[in-house]
């Protein structure tokens, strides 16, 4: 009030004084009057007569252009005066008032991004400057996120009383906003009688108890609100996005950690040709797979997938690749199998199994042993005098991991120079077209795959792989994707 009362006493004063001008302006300009205002006599109208050939002759357009003109200049004129005036008497009314402390804590709260931000706020400017008592909670969770040390508001009765007054229903009734309390911490809408206030937000509950609310300019309090609006919204963005950060760094050790346990690189084999194409969906996969040398002519081929997504995949994914990669006996298939089951099933992690495929390549007898346990079917491709042959590898286990397996059948198929054994995990038969065909239901998955035997071992997994894209309504994969080729070199 003390701002405004000032403001209009200003504006009154320069109103006025812009009357004035215009009143002696229009009085100089009209017919009876001289150029310079003065009366004209008939004695100084003989003079100038006499003086002059012509007195100057003003008609309507000019005398109105000169008003105009000048009219512009005054309101431009005022317009600077009340803005100057205006801000000088904020400034007073603001540095030298109760007003003053408000406005500071606003200001602060302008740059609050943290609940730490805000406490610090509320400690220096409104506990320590201005001498205001503060409780800040959450309904939702019936959390105190901070009160004053202060024995009105530490007051458990008091505490109560707002809590239950303002429940998380009360806005169900009322609009978030602003609201003055009196003595009893009612609601009340005659300002002179507050002695607290209210800021209401969704489940955010801040009152603020203090003793001179009456003296405070009115604009300050939808300024208030909206900065703690603000501040609010601030808070919320910035924990989400160290969340995902602190979960985006978390991920990538998991990702790190996992790639750890994939190959490091393809090894170099006398008379077999490796080819690997490997691209999880997200940074951390359930697929995975490995190559092995066992000796000169034997190497363990190991390809398989992790049921579900996320950290708990990723987790049984090293522990099959770690019990392979750590038991002496790796010619003993049905025992890898066993102990992979086992390892899995120690861990307590609920509908978590893998699918795999394990294949003893031994390019001396020209035999491929294998278990394989509920992967998509590898196929090896022979070449013959019309064309390539296809014989595919079909599951002879269960699941691994989670139901019981009493036995475990290893099958054995011959190879010859030349032969392909390509396995995928389920992200390549099962892209879907535009038509939701999917490839491994299509006569032409086969059909392509047999123009591609011809080339070299990583050669087959890059174009399998963008074979798949192709074929993709999305052009893009849907899942992990692994692609293993093994080459018998001829």
């Amino acid at each position: 009030m003390i701002r405004k009362n000032q403001e209009f006493l200003g504006k009154l004063i320069i109103f006025t004084g812009i009357s004035l001008v215009f009143a002696a302006f229009m009085l100089a300009l009209s017919p009876r009057f001289s150029f310079l205002g003065r009366l004209i006599s008939a004695r100084d109208l003989t003079l100038m007569v006499t003086r002059y050939r012509q007195l100057p002759n003003f008609n309507f357009w000019t005398r109105f252009g000169f008003a105009f003109v000048l009219f512009i200049v005054a309101s431009l004129a005022a317009s600077l005066q009340i803005s100057f005036l205006t801000r000088k008497v904020r400034e007073n009314v603001y540095k030298g008032t109760e007003t003053a402390l408000f406005d500071g804590f606003i200001s602060r709260l302008r740059f609050c991004y943290t609940r730490e931000n805000l406490i610090e706020t509320i400690q220096q400017q409104l506990e320590y400057k201005a001498d205001c008592s503060v409780l800040f909670t959450n309904t939702e969770t019936n959390l105190v996120i901070y009160n004053s040390a202060s024995p009105y508001v530490s007051d458990p009765d008091i505490y109560e009383k707002l809590v239950h007054r303002f429940s998380p229903n009360w806005l169900d009734h009322w609009k978030e906003n602003i609201y003055f309390l009196d003595s009893e911490m009612q609601m009340t809408t005659d300002r002179k009688k507050a002695r607290a206030l209210l800021i209401a937000y969704g489940s955010i509950r801040f009152f603020i108890i203090c003793r001179y609310i009456r003296a405070i300019e009115p604009e300050i309090f939808p300024k208030l609100f909206l900065e703690f609006k603000n501040y609010v919204g601030r808070e919320a963005t910035l924990s989400q996005l160290l969340y995902y950060s602190e979960l985006a760094q978390e991920w990538q050790m998991v990702a790190n950690t996992q790639h750890a346990f994939l190959p490091h690189k393809i090894p170099m084999l006398k008379q077999l040709e490796i080819g690997v194409y490997f691209r999880p969906l997200v940074n951390v996969s359930g697929d995975y797979y490995d190559i092995i040398p066992i000796n000169e002519d034997k190497t363990l081929i190991v390809t398989g997938d992790v049921s579900g997504k996320g950290l708990a995949a990723a987790l049984i994914m090293g522990v099959v690749i770690n019990t392979i990669r750590i038991i002496d006996d790796k010619e003993d298939l049905a025992g890898l199998i066993f102990a992979v089951d086992s390892a899995i099933k120690r861990m307590h992690l609920l509908d978590k199994y893998t699918v795999v495929f394990l294949g003893l390549i031994d390019t001396k007898a020209m035999k491929v042993r294998y278990v394989n346990a509920s992967m998509e079917a590898p196929m090896i491709l022979t070449q013959a005098a019309d064309g390539y042959k296809v014989k595919t590898l079909e599951s002879n286990c269960s699941l691994v991991g989670i139901i019981d397996i009493d036995s475990v059948t290893v099958a054995e198929k011959p190879l010859y120079r030349n032969d392909l054994l390509l396995i995928t995990t389920d992200g390549i038969p099962e892209i879907t077209n535009e038509e939701g065909i999917q490839l491994g239901n299509n006569e032409i998955y086969l059909e392509t795959i047999k123009t591609f035997a011809a080339s070299d071992a990583q050669s087959i997994a890059a174009k399998v792989a963008d074979f798949g894209l192709n074929y993709s309504a999305a052009k893009a994969f849907r899942d992990d994707t692994t692609i293993l080729a093994a080459k018998v070199k001829g």
